[in-house]
């Protein structure tokens, strides 16, 4: 345990982080008066830690040092907390009235409606008009007009904001924290007649380029007839545009345990890391030549994760595989471990809340789980067989992820699918062909003949890769439900640890410990049905 704490440097960083994010939640009216007292106490142990000139009472009292950088953490995340959480102040709830309304997100098509995520700019209040603020979800009735709306459009609307719903059951899905978590304060609906499009906000905006550029390879896809459920396939997995996306799609790929794949993540940033690492091979002669090598395929990611839309999971991984590029640069071998909570510490201080985002906390129990358990068990079977050595590493790659996001699953989703190694077996090597077949269409859109063979071949490919994952989620049981409550999926990631703390260290308190969280969740279960 020690040599993991010294060789990972930022868990103990993310620790106090994490304490102080949590710590916000639970009390969220915390005095900052006292916060304040705390990072003055953080600043007077550090330097006490400076005071010790004799090397063996530093090394005796460094828990002075180490004590000063987690209450400064601890206080630093809760600061960022609350200021995060002011940006879903909204000062005009239940006022209803004329306002004037900035669209700060490309609307996204709903069954009857367009969201659009907007800031307030102004209100008229007795023919005046008066700066108001707050953000908003905004969803106007389905019509020609909405449908052409694009980001930057500024709207007068005839409305009354309200607050969005919160959970009416136990452990349901509390809407309004949710909303309030990406900074949005308010919901309202807009028929035809009480809105008009009067203006558009021509200053530079990051966002707004790259919704143009992932809109300009989206018509790429298009031009070349990829459409329906392909479409809306491909279009999810290599740009993250999900808005084509219909339930019954949704819900077949939620079934089979593959959706995953939908979501531009690791698995997508680390295909297209490892296509370019390949392209630019030729420069590893030298160090400057490395260090070139780096640089590009830095860039190349970013640029990936800009036309996705810069959602936090493509962040999170464009993080990741940036400082393994630059490890690489310097003939360092990376410390998986200390890469990925890194990466989760930066994410967090750019934004505390992505750690209540699902996609966030299945992303890195996922990583965490499968690097853990993959490892021993490729020393399980050795051979010189690539196919046997392939499946078996799809294999436990597969099982290690599994068990490590099992709990979060069972909570947030209800239910468990039965297939999902022959999902994997079939879904990721189909899935890594498709984004291969992408990057090569949209490298080759101007060639006329080439860019159409590309183009049958990645249709097809499309076409087998939904095929399977219908034909999955028609086998039968493909599916098990199981709803669990927030203490039952604490006591399950604890059942996890302690079993496998067990399993490498053999040592019986962790067995006691695992069985008597596994059955505190059973007697849970018992109780709610009663």
């Amino acid at each position: 345990m020690m040599d993991f704490l010294q060789r990972t440097p930022f868990f103990r960083l993310l620790l106090p982080l994490v304490a102080g994010i949590v710590f916000y939640q639970y009390f969220p009216d915390f005095s900052i008066v006292l916060i304040a007292l705390f990072c003055f106490i953080s600043f007077v142990l550090i330097l006490c830690s400076f005071f010790f000139r004799n090397s063996q009472k530093q090394y005796s009292f460094r828990w002075i040092f180490g004590c000063g950088i987690f209450l400064f953490l601890m206080s630093l995340s809760f600061l960022l907390c609350i200021n995060q959480n002011r940006k879903s102040e909204f000062d005009n709830l239940l006022q209803k009235g004329i306002f004037k309304v900035e669209l700060i997100k490309a609307p996204i098509e709903k069954a009857n409606s367009y969201l659009c995520e907007v800031k307030l700019i102004q209100m008229l209040d007795s023919n005046e008009w008066k700066t108001a603020k707050g953000n908003a979800i905004v969803y106007l009735q389905k019509d020609s007009s909405a449908a052409k709306l694009l980001y930057g459009d500024r709207l007068l609307v005839e409305t009354e904001f309200k607050t969005p719903e919160r959970a009416l059951n136990p452990d349901g899905f509390d809407y309004a924290k949710y909303l309030k978590r990406q900074g949005i304060g308010a919901t309202t609906y807009v028929s035809s007649q009480k809105w008009e499009k009067i203006d558009f906000n021509n200053s530079f905006s990051i966002f707004r380029l790259a919704d143009i550029c992932q809109n300009f390879l989206l018509n790429i896809y298009r031009d070349f007839g990829i459409k329906g459920d392909e479409f809306a396939v491909l279009a999810a997995l290599t740009l993250g545009y999900t808005d084509d996306l219909h339930p019954d799609l949704r819900k077949s790929y939620n079934a089979t345990g593959a959706v995953h794949i939908l979501s531009v993540s690791g698995l997508h940033v680390g295909i297209v890391y490892a296509a370019i690492a390949f392209l630019l091979a030729f420069l590893n002669r030298t160090q400057r030549q490395r260090i070139a090598k780096s640089i590009f395929i830095i860039l190349f990611l970013w640029a990936y994760a800009f036309i996705t839309g810069l959602s936090p999971s493509v962040m999170r991984s464009a993080f990741m595989f940036s400082f393994v590029a630059l490890a690489t640069c310097l003939n360092r071998k990376s410390q998986i471990y200390n890469t990925i909570f890194m990466s989760a510490f930066f994410m967090l201080l750019i934004n505390p809340n992505f750690l209540f985002d699902i996609g966030f906390q299945l992303s890195y129990s996922a990583v965490i789980s499968l690097i853990f358990f993959s490892i021993p068990a490729r020393k399980v079977m050795k051979t010189r067989n690539k196919a046997a050595h392939w499946l078996w590493d799809l294999f436990s790659v597969s099982i290690g992820a599994q068990i490590g996001t099992l709990p979060f699953i069972l909570y947030y989703f209800h239910q468990f699918p039965v297939y999902f190694l022959l999902t994997n077996f079939l879904a990721i090597p189909l899935s890594t062909i498709v984004i291969y077949l992408a990057i090569a269409l949209l490298g080759v859109s101007f060639i006329p003949i080439l860019s159409s063979a590309v183009a049958f071949l990645l249709n097809w490919s499309l076409i087998f890769l939904n095929g399977s994952i219908f034909f999955i989620q028609n086998l039968p049981n493909s599916l098990i439900f199981m709803a669990i409550n927030t203490w039952q999926m604490y006591l399950l990631v604890v059942v996890i640890l302690m079993l496998t703390a067990f399993y490498f260290t053999k040592n019986y308190r962790f067995l006691v410990i695992g069985l008597t969280s596994f059955l505190f969740v059973g007697v849970i279960n018992l109780q709610a049905h009663y």
